[in-house]
């Protein structure tokens, strides 16, 4: 009988539940031994969450805010009548469109990142986020490619609409605004 053959035999024995003892103990001292990488990954998830939460809660509803009352309104006042005008408002009406079509999708994510951001080990529809994602990538590149640059054009040739925009967008950011007499 070789020292193998000895060996498995063993472990049938008093003395091998001793050696399975052993292995198992070893086996979840690997397991411990990954927790702390696991905890730090859980802990910055919630960190995350978190601060998306604050961000998007805040810059989102803003932006749009920023955009529907005071940039959009401008551009239209200004554009010039005929195939000006036309885009513009073809534009607005697209981009507002997509504006509510996007605060949806985020509040549909809202939910579950506000209970991951709690700690709770909820699954985030991987799908739902990629359409977001993509949508706002999308969205942000036909105002980049399009919009702007159109409001730039038409805004430069009405130097007080600009400087009214800016006042505008200005005092709608002010923190603490002190009340008057």
């Amino acid at each position: 009988m070789s020292h193998d053959d000895h060996r498995q035999n063993a472990s049938d024995t008093p003395v091998g539940m001793f050696s399975n003892c052993h292995q198992g103990i070893v086996t979840q001292l690997e397991a411990l031994a990954s927790l702390p990488a696991r905890a730090e990954a859980a802990i910055e998830t919630r960190r995350m969450a978190s601060a998306l939460l604050a961000f998007f809660d805040d810059v989102l509803e803003n932006h749009h805010t920023d955009e529907e009352q005071d940039l959009f309104p401008a551009v239209l006042r200004v554009a010039e009548a005929g195939s000006e005008a036309d885009q513009a408002n073809a534009l607005v009406r697209q981009l507002t469109e997509e504006h509510r079509n996007l605060e949806k999708q985020w509040l549909a994510l809202r939910s579950p990142l506000k209970q991951i951001a709690k700690g709770a080990a909820v699954p985030l529809d991987a799908a739902a986020v990629g359409r977001l994602v993509a949508g706002y990538q999308a969205h942000a590149k036909l105002e980049e490619d399009q919009f702007l640059p159109l409001a730039m054009h038409v805004l430069q040739r009405e130097s007080n609409e600009m400087a009214a925009l800016g006042l505008s967008l200005h005092i709608r950011h002010l923190k603490n605004l002190p009340g008057y007499v």
